[in-house]
Parts: C-alpha cells; structure tokens; sequence
C-alpha cells in the first residue's frame, strides 16, 4: 500500500492508495460508516449481447465468495446489522456497504470479498439468471414498464446506453460465468474505480481497507463519458394496447451534472411538474399523474409524462405549459420559493453518511470534481428568472414522444414541440 499525501479540505478529504481514487467525508456525528465502491463503465461498456452482465455478476457476488460462502455470508451480515447491496446503471456499478463503525473490519472483508472474489457458482447464477428474468417480463407486462423499454429503445439506439443495465431477454440467458469473468476484467480496474467513504474513522484507516481492492487490475485511466445524445427532430413512437388510460412520455436532450444549465433545468422542470399538477390534474381532471423530472446520467435526458384516458387534450395542456415556461419569466417569488424548496431538500436528503458520501461521489465522477458539490446550492441560489426561462427555450425541443395504448387516441399532429 502506497497512499500519497492527502489533500485536505474542512468536508473531504482526498486521496490515493495503488491507483485507487478515495474520498473519505469524515463525519462524528453518529457510529454508522457507508462505503461506495464506483465502478465506471456500467452498461455503456457492454455490448448488447451481453447486457445485464454487471447486474447478474453482482447480485451472483452477494450470494458467496471464496472465503464466506452464502450461508457464512449471510449469517455474518446479519449478526452485524450490516448492509451490502449493488446498484447498476448506465455509467456505473456501485457496491455499498453500510454498518457501525465497530463492526467495520469485519464486515469490510465480506464487502471486499464480494468485489473481487466471488463464487460465481453455476447454481447461483442460474437462480439469479431466472430472477432476472421474471424481474425483466413483469416490467414489460407493466404499462409503465412497457413505455419506459420502448422509450429506452429508442432513445439510446445507437448509442452507447443500448444496453440495459437490467438485461433483456435476448442476452440474460447467454450470460456464464466465464462472461462475467471476462467482462470484469476487461472493464473494472483501479484506475476506473472511485470509493466514497463516510462516517467516524480516521483518513489511515480508510487508506488501509482500500488496499483490499489491490486485487483489482491497476487498468487505464477511467473511460471518457459516453457520447451526448442528440435528435435532430421530434418523434412519435407508439404501440396499441388494450388499456384502461394511455401512457404517454416525451424524452428530450438535457443538461447533466457537469453542464452550467444544469441547476436551471432542474428548476425548470421543477416548475413544469408544479404547473402540470395545478392545470392538468386540480383544474381539468385529465389525469392524476403527470410529471416532469430529469435523469441523472452523463448522456442526459429530461422527460415529461402523463396517463390519460383523453391524451391528446391532456397533451395540448401540457405542451401550452412548456410554451408558457419558455415564453414567459417566472415571476421572481415563485423562483425564490422553489429555490429554498430546492436547498431544504437538499440538506433532508443528505442527512445520513450514505447519502453524503453518494451525493460527492456524483460530483466527483460525473460532475466536474468533488469541489464542484460545494457550488450547488449557491450555484441554485445564484438563478434568475431569465435563467430558467432560457434552459427551457434552449431543451424542450426534438421531444421523443413514446405513446402506449389506444391508437386512435393518438394523432400525430398533437405529438410535436411546444
């Protein structure tokens, strides 16, 4: 083990030990530690024969190594009180572990063990490949579920994010250990890697449980982000089906976390998820569900969705609505009250280590450095009504409309830009 000198600041404390990259967010305020291992790549390193790898190599991980077999696995977890779980996506797959501070070296050998030596029996995996295949059919049989892989077809054709960081039905029962095997190897490597970890500890402790993924390949430096995506014009995708409302989302191109926009844009979208409420659900009874959100990848996009039983006057609202945020300047109070909704949010949501040590790895991998996490909400509190009038101008354009359900209720001529 070879750490070099820490970089120091108030919050974070930065540092290096064979090649891996850690932030460690020191916090005394409570016992409980939370450890992220980011490994970069995700599904935008797998081709589509071969997506759901990640998926089924880490929850195939979690049920055995080669020193903690599943049932010693799982005993040993549970008489800790200790959390260890995988997240996959299309950038990247996270290995968390959460525990007490006193139970850490234990539970950090099962954590380490699950990264980079796992069983990766037959068996299990066989279990696993059949979970995930009745997890993949009952998001299809789902309306929402449905529109969502239309959407995410379309969309990402083409594109590095084709692959479904869950699987399809096509590559999941090909999937082997030996593909796992090969994958790993070739995509997750020390240099690529980033481990957040938050809690009680000191910054030479952190530097001597990173030395267990020491194991992993030293590898590259960490892979450029995927490419943006871009249309060129609106779409319409639509597929009937018998259904008592219809399931409409509209995709655009947005800013992501690295982008100056991209605190206007979550207000913007904030802003239009409010309007829609207010004009589509409480004056007009055309839905009870219509939003506006954007996505968290490094190749971003927004969306807006409704289900309606009458879609093309549900859409007509909503499209006059984005016509009114891109046309018309908030009014300056109704900015500032989203923006202190925003920063209350903000500091709810990032109460536990765990969220902490999530929210600066974000920033650190996707959003122009860990600093960069300190300029949000003054970056939030900075916006001004032209701010969010001129993001909505410049992204509600070339919308991806996806439309599920009775065909004859979806004329075209409705689908197109504000």
């Amino acid at each position: 083990m070879s750490p070099r000198a820490p970089h120091t600041s108030p919050e974070v404390v930065s540092l290096e030990v064979d090649g891996l990259r850690i932030l460690f967010r020191p916090n005394r305020a409570h016992e409980v530690v939370a450890a992220r291992l980011y490994l970069v790549g995700g599904s935008s390193c797998t081709p589509l024969a071969q997506a759901g790898v990640e998926a089924m190599y880490a929850r195939t991980a979690r049920r055995g190594t080669r020193r903690f077999p599943k049932s010693q696995l799982n005993a040993t977890l549970a008489r800790l009180g200790a959390d260890l779980g995988a997240v996959v996506s299309h950038d990247a797959t996270v290995f968390n572990l959460r525990c007490l501070a006193r139970h850490l070296p234990e539970a950090w050998e099962v954590y380490a063990d699950v990264v980079v030596d796992p069983l990766l029996e037959t068996d299990e995996i066989e279990v696993v490949r059949q979970q995930m295949l009745l997890d993949i059919q009952q998001t299809l049989d789902s309306p929402d579920g449905a529109l969502g892989e239309m959407a995410r077809r379309h969309c990402y054709a083409g594109h590095p994010y084709a692959a479904d960081p869950h699987g399809s039905e096509e590559s999941v029962p090909a999937l082997d250990a030996a593909t796992l095997r090969a994958h790993t190897a070739r995509c997750w490597s020390r240099a690529g890697a980033l481990l957040v970890v938050a809690g009680d500890l000191e910054a030479d402790a952190v530097a001597r449980y990173a030395a267990s993924f020491a194991r992993l390949p030293r590898g590259a430096a960490r892979p450029d982000f995927p490419p943006r995506l871009a249309f060129e014009s609106g779409t319409l995708v639509s597929a009937p089906r018998e259904l008592p409302t219809n399931y409409v989302l509209g995709e655009f191109v947005a800013p992501a976390l690295r982008d100056a926009d991209h605190p206007a844009m979550l207000v913007a979208l904030s802003v239009l998820r409010d309007r829609f409420f207010e004009e589509v659900r409480t004056k007009r009874n055309l839905s009870y569900a219509p939003s506006a959100s954007l996505g968290h990848d490094a190749a971003n996009l927004g969306s807006v969705y409704v289900t309606a039983v009458d879609p093309e006057t549900t859409v007509e609202v909503m499209r006059g609505e984005m016509r009114r945020l891109m046309n018309e300047p908030l009014d300056p109070k109704e900015l500032a009250d989203k923006v202190r909704t925003f920063v209350t949010r903000y500091w709810l949501q990032n109460e536990t280590n765990q969220a902490q040590a999530g929210f600066v790895a974000a920033y650190e991998l996707f959003g122009g450095g860990w600093e960069k996490s300190r300029e949000f909400v003054p970056r939030l509190e900075s916006l001004v009504p032209a701010d969010v009038q001129r993001v909505a101008g410049q992204y509600l354009r070339a919308i991806q409309w996806i439309y599920l359900g009775d065909p004859m209720r979806a004329a075209p001529q409705v689908f197109t830009d504000p």
